[in-house]
């Protein structure tokens, strides 16, 4: 997780922002989630599920929608399928201008190398590519360029207070319908309630690996197994256990995860783009 957020007063009061303005106090809000949240990178191009930003700024799904189609003309893009995101200035703002000497440029391109296959690439590469010396890289998914219309969001699966003895594993990290009905055989978890065990998902390890790329997700699933069997006061239930395990991986990578000497190292020189 980065460290800081570069924002440009003109945030407020330039072209973008004034209009920014006009849609609304909650759409300043969400503009500027997309720019600090933890999730982000300095590319602006990165994995963001709708449900975390909802969880994240206390904004209705249906309100996230119709902020995003506004928000689309200038300041953003957003993939509901790939579940990605692309503020479209943000890497002039939080990299800058780089000389063709600054070493910095290793990190920056590094990054770009390892970024996730998304929707935004081939349109990013077109933007920035030649500022930064990038690799060419295309688009994944929509290859005739940059989708314009957002489909109509399903509304995220929130489990039934009544059902549920702790709230923290309430909203669901995606929407329990559309979870594969094979699930992996490594990974179950004991819970409470009805089920009184959990395997992890397919799509769900795949978002969390997604969402996590500097974890060691199977070791952090097994750190979590361990706690849900000795901590049984405190077990989810079986809907709780997607949320739970997105804040327990969030806690693991913003206290450095499992990483090696060398990695640490080199995450302190990748710092400008992290």
């Amino acid at each position: 997780m980065r460290s800081y957020s570069t924002i440009a007063p003109t945030f407020w009061t330039g072209e973008t922002g004034r209009r920014i303005r006009k849609i609304g106090p909650e759409a300043q809000v969400l503009a500027l989630y997309l720019l600090t949240n933890p999730h982000a990178n300095a590319f602006g191009l990165y994995y963001l599920p709708l449900v975390i930003i909802e969880h994240e700024t206390g904004l209705s799904a249906k309100r996230i929608a119709a902020i995003l189609r506004e928000l689309e003309t200038d300041f953003c893009r957003y993939d509901t399928d790939a579940e990605f995101i692309w503020v479209i200035e943000m890497a002039g703002y939080q990299i800058g201008e780089l000389k063709s000497e600054d070493r910095r440029l290793i990190s920056v391109r590094r990054n770009w190398d390892q970024m996730p296959p998304n929707p935004f690439t081939g349109a990013f590469y077109d933007k920035y590519g030649a500022r930064y010396g990038l690799n060419r890289r295309a688009s994944k998914g929509h290859a005739k360029g940059i989708r314009t219309e957002i489909k109509p969001m399903p509304s995220p699966q929130i489990c039934d207070p009544e059902q549920e003895q702790d709230q923290e594993g309430c909203s669901e990290l995606g929407v329990a319908a559309s979870e594969p009905a094979e699930p992996l055989t490594d990974f179950v978890f004991e819970t409470v309630g009805r089920e009184k065990t959990w395997t992890l998902p397919t799509r769900t390890l795949q978002k969390l690996t997604l969402a996590f790329p500097g974890v060691d997700i199977p070791a952090e699933l097994l750190k979590a197994i361990g706690w849900c069997h000795a901590n049984a006061r405190k077990r989810k239930t079986d809907r709780g256990m997607p949320e739970f395990l997105f804040r327990w991986i969030e806690k693991a990578q913003n206290s450095g995860g499992r990483r090696t000497a060398s990695q640490e190292t080199s995450q302190r020189r990748e710092e400008v783009v992290t």
